[in-house]
Parts: C-alpha cells; sequence; structure tokens
C-alpha cells in the first residue's frame, strides 16, 4: 500500500511514514500542491 499525504496536513508526515517502512509521498512533493481534491484523487487512484 503507498500513502498519498493530503495538501492540508504537514509533508513532513510523508517522512516520517517513510522512516516507519510504510511508502508514502506528499501532495507538495509531487505537483499537487493548490490543486483540486479531484486531482489529488485521480493521482492516488492510478
Amino acid at each position: 500500500m503507498k500513502l498519498l499525504i493530503d495538501k492540508n496536513l504537514s509533508p513532513q508526515l510523508a517522512a516520517w511514514a517513510n522512516e516507519q517502512g510504510l511508502e508514502a509521498s506528499a501532495a507538495i512533493y509531487v505537483g499537487l500542491q493548490g490543486k483540486p481534491d479531484i486531482q489529488l484523487w485521480r493521482h492516488a487512484y492510478a
């Protein structure tokens, strides 16, 4: 399972999750900062 940390949460949460052995990225790191939620959902689904 991969985690996508929402734009409303700290990107440090993604770093922490990776340190715990979970694959995670933050919206800001994948070019989705400030994008509408539907774009976040499409990225997460893909």
